[in-house]
């Protein structure tokens, strides 16, 4: 038995649901939904639909592709107007692998993309800005304590503390943007 009690678990910790989380706040910064509590009603309706709800996928997490089909199942019923196009395909119209030339240019089409944050993509977050050499980003592991701080980073200090990959993510475009075509 332990003597000394551990904090609590936090949501988001233990769990592998990180990009899911990241979808959720793509999803909940748009006028569809109501509330938080509606978009993550629909988020994982989807995710049961397509019979991705599993213990598995719980504690492992979701892969960029199924991360896009959750993420176009959602958009297609709600009518949204934004697609799922998988970073390598941007990386391949633009002429590069550079994870900060790619979301720029996704950004500068009206979109947001879902990065793996760890060298070994095990961790996404959803980068929504991009702006005099900063990325801005939404992280569900963020503490309750850091959420109060900046969420930018420069992008010499991530590329010190992560190794991103570019050919790996989507971007989250909207249907009549340039990038949209690439799907």
């Amino acid at each position: 038995m332990k003597t000394k009690r551990l904090p609590p678990a936090q949501q988001g910790g233990p769990d592998g649901l990180c990009g899911v989380y990241s979808l959720i706040n793509f999803f909940r910064n748009r006028s569809e939904f109501s509330s938080d509590r509606e978009t993550f009603r629909y988020v994982f309706e989807a995710i049961e639909q397509l019979q991705l709800l599993s213990a598995l996928h719980m504690w492992d997490g979701f892969e960029w592709p199924k991360l896009r089909a959750i993420f176009d199942k959602v958009s297609n019923d709600w009518c949204m107007g934004y697609v799922a196009v998988p970073l390598f395909a941007v990386c391949q119209e633009i002429g590069t692998e550079d994870i900060f030339s790619v979301t720029e240019a996704v950004v500068a089409d009206g979109g947001e993309v879902v990065w793996p944050f760890e060298k070994n993509g095990d961790h996404w977050v959803l980068v929504y800005k991009v702006a005099d050499g900063e990325i801005f980003m939404d992280d569900s592991e963020i503490s309750e304590v850091e959420r109060t701080k900046s969420h930018s980073f420069t992008k010499a200090a991530l590329s010190r503390k992560h190794g991103l990959n570019a050919t790996i993510g989507l971007a989250l475009v909207p249907t009549d943007s340039k990038l949209a075509k690439l799907i």
